[in-house]
């Protein structure tokens, strides 16, 4: 992660430095001398971190903390130091259970590895700065998600929502309902659908009562002279008049026949 590897680049180059400074340090006989560690303590201390000063074996020379197990380390950060490398591990500490970091380097003595300094770090604070910062990420992501969702329903409904409406009021057209119309304003391809529909059902409406009146004038225009056809028809059926009176009734039922075949050519 980058702020674990933040903190191991930190302690790592803090580690290089005091193996490197460390030479000014050297003597022969640094275990007979008490203050020698404790010297060294103060001149490699890295703020806050915890330090120890560990011979090859993993025993504690000197530390830091005034509570510290003097039993030998054998993580693996000690372990890659006594070999000759810069070494980092991270798990918990025996006696606290804290989660920690830890980074150690030989110190070499006439080129070789005579101690090991070894800074160790808590992890907690990171590891809730780390987590807080997980949630925050997660929840702006479910924010986030919530807003698209309630968008995208929205949007969902101002397509859907119109093209249902348009869809019912087709129905009822194709019913023959032709007074039904699509209600509301729709913007766009939706607003031009709606208003082809409603026209076609006012044209509809309209040529229907065209319709209406044409058929009504041919009544009208049939009913006069059908009725006079129909009369003496019937008149000249029941007989009992002379020639002359015969004569004027077929003039009439040819003459309103006449009429009828020049009106139904204009037609």
């Amino acid at each position: 992660m980058y702020y674990y590897d933040t903190i191991y680049n930190h302690m790592s180059n803090h580690t290089t430095w005091a193996s490197d400074y460390f030479q000014k340090f050297v003597k022969l006989n640094a275990d007979n001398d008490p203050n020698y560690f404790t010297e060294m303590l103060d001149a490699f201390e890295l703020k806050d971190t915890e330090l120890l000063i560990l011979n090859r074996k993993g025993n504690v020379k000197a530390s830091s903390n005034p509570f510290q197990d003097e039993k030998a380390i054998q993580t693996s950060d000690v372990l890659q130091a006594a070999s000759g490398s810069v070494g980092k591990w991270i798990g918990r500490q025996p006696s606290t259970g804290e989660m920690v970091m830890a980074v150690s380097s030989p110190l070499q003595v006439r080129g070789e590895n005579a101690y090991i300094v070894r800074y160790v770090t808590s992890l907690e604070s990171v590891n809730s700065k780390m987590m807080n910062l997980t949630l925050l990420s997660s929840a702006v992501c479910v924010a986030v998600l919530a807003l698209v969702t309630l968008f995208s329903i929205g949007l969902a409904n101002s397509i859907v929502k119109p093209i249902n409406n348009i869809r019912a009021v087709s129905a009822q057209l194709a019913k023959g309902k032709f007074d039904t119309r699509i209600e509301g304003e729709y913007r766009y391809e939706l607003g031009e659908l709606a208003s082809t529909l409603n026209y076609m059902a006012q044209e509809i409406v309209r040529s229907n009562q065209i319709k209406d009146d044409f058929i009504s004038s041919i009544s009208h225009e049939l009913r006069t002279p059908l009725t006079g056809i129909k009369g003496w028809s019937e008149t000249l059926t029941s007989g009992g008049f002379d020639p002359d009176e015969t004569k004027i009734g077929m003039n009439i039922i040819s003459k309103e026949t006449d009429g009828l075949l020049v009106w139904l050519r204009r037609c």
